[in-house]
């Protein structure tokens, strides 16, 4: 499972429009990481900081949650 799509279960966005309108990144880029499956290393900083924010983790939790993704993504393949 693609990590964006794992995260977005784990912290019950029903869906990227929901994802959106509670961190206020646009739709659009959360449908276009999916589609483009946009590795978490690579996310951009203040996409991270509003991501853990929609989510209420500090940003070092959200860190630790994609090494750990990372890792079960690699396990995977």
């Amino acid at each position: 499972m693609y990590w964006l799509d794992k995260f977005k279960e784990d912290y019950n966005f029903k869906s990227n429009y929901v994802l959106s309108k509670k961190s206020g990144v646009y739709e659009s880029t959360i449908s276009m990481m999916i589609k483009k499956q946009t590795k978490c290393e690579n996310l951009k900083f203040h996409t991270a900081l509003k991501f853990a924010k929609a989510a209420s983790i500090p940003v070092d939790e959200l860190e630790k949650y994609f090494d750990s993704e990372k890792n079960t993504l690699e396990k995977e393949e």
